[in-house]
């Protein structure tokens, strides 16, 4: 695999960084970004809404990650979520498939499953949820983070190349590990949750920057056929609390396990299901949520 070239949209961002870090001692990288990336490597200045720009960036590449567009911390306007993340993700796999590229591993979301953003919150079928599971997105960043897969699929219907997408949990990064600890501590350690403090998610999933990056190398590397969707997530929770207790508070009844065993043997087991990514990728998180808290205050 050394020596080929690969091409990562959006690898200037605070996650793209991460991936970058992945794919650049094994290959030759190209960064596809508005903003210049702050190291010394190959970059092309663009616009994922610029099909043109797209096309001419990743042509002569063997490969694209896709992690370029609006992420939902970002406040704009729905319209705005939904053109750069669908469009911009159309005009990538066009740009590719245009070009010849083989393979893409495309960034979508948690987000997708519609079990967050608004009140009432949708509840999960069963727990923990997985692939399987119904995606039923509500607002704008969710649902375009669903179409992204439609869009995705679609592509790979067609025969010229093969698409993956990964389903990132909360990618929390180290310098806001302590910071959501706390707030996982005071919604389910018993408190009430202090005045402006805001709530974690309710599902309390994540996985770690460098864990998900690493998991964007595998999907490029293993032959998963045409297309495929993975769940890129911790086997734990960010919450102290047991994961059907927490889960029960947030969505207002309790939630059926679908496998009852996973809570038997650890009862802090994610909602968000890891099994199909590390079964058919071979991909592993690593440590726990005590152990990542542990590694980043000892190093602050």
């Amino acid at each position: 695999m050394s020596g080929r070239r690969v091409a990562i949209t959006g690898g200037s961002g605070r996650f793209g960084r991460f991936v970058v870090d992945e794919f650049q001692h094994d290959y030759d990288v190209t960064v596809i970004d508005k903003v210049r990336p702050d190291r010394d490597i190959r970059h092309v200045v663009a616009d994922v809404l610029d099909l043109p720009a797209m096309s001419a960036a990743i042509t002569g590449h063997d490969a694209v990650i896709h992690l370029a567009g609006i992420d939902s911390g970002v406040k704009v306007a729905e319209h705005d979520y939904f053109e750069t993340n669908v469009q911009g993700t159309w005009n990538v796999l066009a740009a590719a498939e245009s070009a010849g590229v083989r393979k893409v591993v495309v960034c979508a979301s948690i987000a997708a499953y519609g079990l967050e953003a608004v009140e009432p919150r949708r509840t999960p079928d069963y727990l923990p949820f997985d692939e399987e599971h119904p995606l039923r997105p509500d607002v704008a960043y969710d649902l375009s983070k669903q179409v992204c897969e439609t869009v995705s699929e679609s592509f790979a219907r067609r025969g010229r190349m093969s698409v993956v997408c990964l389903r990132p949990a909360w990618i929390i990064f180290p310098d806001k590990v302590a910071d959501f600890d706390a707030r996982a501590r005071e919604a389910d350690g018993g408190g009430a949750l202090p005045a402006g403090h805001r709530p974690p998610p309710p599902h309390r999933a994540y996985v770690r920057p460098d864990d998900a990056a690493r998991c964007f190398r595998m999907a490029l590397e293993r032959d998963v056929g045409a297309y495929d969707v993975f769940n890129v997530g911790a086997s734990d929770t960010m919450s102290p609390a047991p994961t059907s207790v927490f889960m029960e508070k947030a969505f207002g009844r309790p939630i059926a396990p679908k496998d009852p065993t996973v809570f038997e043997r650890n009862p802090r087991a994610a909602a968000f299901g890891n099994a199909r990514a590390r079964r058919v990728l071979g991909w592993e998180p690593t440590g726990d949520w005590a152990e990542f808290v542990r590694q980043t205050t000892s190093t602050a």
